[in-house]
């Protein structure tokens, strides 16, 4: 999928923030993301996995394996 088309994607489900879009030969393999409690990781075909985080860490500072991610469907993205 191409970075245009989950940012757009993203945008529809609001108040999400893209921290870091990792592309292979221009289609994103991986997409991070945070709301205010909740950090998002996407899989290439749009799949979300997410982890709660307790409020007041700086998103910067917050280093989570992704084997800490587990699968949320609520926020699954939806191409158009």
């Amino acid at each position: 999928m191409r970075i245009a088309d989950f940012e757009n994607a993203v945008e529809a489900k609001g108040n999400i923030d893209i921290d870091e879009v990792k592309v292979n030969h221009g289609q994103v393999r991986q997409c991070y993301g945070h709301t205010e409690t909740v950090l998002i990781l996407w899989d290439q075909f749009g799949r979300a996995f997410s982890v709660g985080r307790k409020q007041g860490i700086d998103i910067s500072e917050c280093q989570v394996s992704e084997k800490e991610y587990e699968r949320d469907s609520r926020f699954d993205l939806t191409f158009v």
